[in-house]
């Protein structure tokens, strides 16, 4: 599974990703998560706009509501 927007790294890196992930797809046992290039603004923004598309009214988000939101 992939998280988050692939398409800033470079193309090499993507294809990379994509080929590793073709050959481990069957593997059952440990779960590996890299995160490359990180933002935690990118996390936030897509945070709110989930947020905002379940309609919720802004004196209802509380830290909770954001968190479960988060990757």
């Amino acid at each position: 599974e992939t998280i988050g927007r692939t398409e800033e790294l470079p193309a090499a890196a993507r294809e990379e990703l994509e080929r590793v992930k073709q050959l481990t797809a069957a593997n059952t046992g440990l779960r590996l998560t890299l995160e490359l290039n990180y933002s935690g603004r990118a996390e936030i923004v897509d945070a709110v706009r989930a947020i905002a598309a379940t309609g919720l009214s802004a004196d209802l988000i509380d830290e909770h509501t954001v968190s479960a939101h988060l990757y």
